[in-house]
């Protein structure tokens, strides 16, 4: 016997739910928030630029390196992927 019209499935079978996905997803960001606990901290202060870095120049803003050209193309795909 064929379906009315106006039904409409759940969800297909095999394909997890949005709060399964979301919840996923929180879950995660977490984790990448715990993995990198003190970076989270001064995420607006400056960008990590050494693994072993001179005390006191641990927070210098802007300091030039490859971690400042990679947030420089993140920057970049950031505007081609809103368009502007």
């Amino acid at each position: 016997m064929p379906e009315p019209a106006d039904h409409k499935p759940s969800s297909a079978p095999g394909r997890p739910g949005w709060p399964l996905v979301l919840g996923l997803g929180l879950v995660l960001l977490l984790l990448a928030g715990v993995h990198t606990h003190p970076l989270w901290q001064h995420l607006g202060q400056g960008i990590p630029y050494g693994y072993h870095v001179v005390p006191g120049f641990e927070l210098v803003p802007l300091m030039p390196g490859d971690h400042l050209q990679f947030l420089y193309w993140c920057w970049l795909l950031g505007d081609n992927l809103a368009g502007n």
